[in-house]
């Protein structure tokens, strides 16, 4: 299933990165990109993004922001911010995942798998199992 992504961040560097990282993912598709939060909020329409990847700290709306006015639009969010005070709050407002800047390739790998599966989720009404390689208690 190929996610259709949304990527804000007011960074340009920081957006040209993600895009990289992102189709290198394979099965990711960047439709749009925004630079404030009020873009990325108008740009999360269900009919056309699956995910978005937010930026924490933006002009105007946060991150924080536009993932709480879009929490019943059913948009798996993801945040990548070098900020990392702000990871309880991230999953507060229901993110599937939060990944430090500079972003390893490896751990956005992971986050956009958690995403497609909540996606998945969202469009089969099932929920989707994630089995473990190994337990450490």
């Amino acid at each position: 299933m190929t996610l259709r992504t949304l990527i804000a961040d007011d960074e340009q560097m920081a957006r040209r990165r993600l895009r990289r990282l992102l189709e290198a993912i394979g099965d990711v598709e960047i439709v749009a990109e925004a630079t404030s939060g009020e873009e990325a909020l108008a740009a999360l329409d269900p009919r056309e993004v699956d995910l978005a990847v937010l930026d924490v700290r933006m002009p105007g709306l946060s991150g924080m922001d536009v993932a709480q006015l879009a929490a019943d639009r059913g948009i798996a969010i993801v945040f990548a911010t070098a900020h990392p005070e702000h990871a309880a709050d991230a999953f507060d407002q229901g993110a599937v995942d939060y990944v430090r800047k500079p972003i390893d390739a490896a751990r956005l790998a992971l986050a956009v798998e958690r995403a497609r599966a909540r996606v998945g989720e969202r469009k089969t009404g099932r929920v989707a199992l994630t089995v473990r390689d190994e337990v450490r208690v």
